[in-house]
C-alpha cells in the first residue's frame, strides 16, 4: 500500500485590513520670514497670529480691528475717541509684535522654532 503524505491542515489567517493611521497634515515648519510678511501687511486682522496657530491672540486682534471700525463708523465723538484709543494699542501691539517676530521671540503654538531669515 501507498500511502500518501498527510499534510498538516493550516489555518488560513484571514488577515485584518489594518487601516493606516495618518498623522495629522503637517504643512510644513513655519518660516520666521513669512510670519514677519503677514504681519507687515495684514497685522490688524491677525493673520500672523492665525498663520502661527494661535488662533485666541489672532481672534483677539481681528475682534479689536472689527471694533475699531465699527466705532469710526459710528460717527459719534465718544465712538471716535474710543476708537482711536483702541487702534493706538492696537498699533502698539503690532509694532511688539514685529520687534518679536525679527527677533525670533514668537514661536508657534507648537513650540517649534520658526525657519530663520534666509
Amino acid at each position: 500500500m501507498c500511502y500518501a503524505p498527510i499534510k498538516p491542515k493550516v489555518a488560513k489567517n484571514k488577515a485584518k485590513k489594518i487601516k493606516k493611521v495618518r498623522p495629522p497634515h503637517d504643512y510644513g515648519h513655519r518660516t520666521q520670514m513669512s510670519a514677519f510678511l503677514l504681519c507687515l501687511l495684514l497685522g490688524f486682522s491677525g493673520a500672523h497670529q492665525f498663520y502661527l496657530q494661535r488662533y485666541g491672540v489672532g481672534i483677539t486682534q481681528l475682534g479689536l480691528s472689527v471694533a475699531v471700525l465699527l466705532l469710526f463708523s459710528a460717527g459719534l465723538t465718544l465712538a471716535a475717541a474710543l476708537a482711536w484709543l483702541m487702534a493706538l494699542v492696537l498699533s502698539i501691539w503690532l509694532v511688539v509684535d514685529i520687534f518679536l517676530l525679527i527677533f525670533g521671540g514668537i514661536r508657534p503654538k507648537s513650540g517649534q522654532k520658526l525657519i530663520p531669515w534666509d
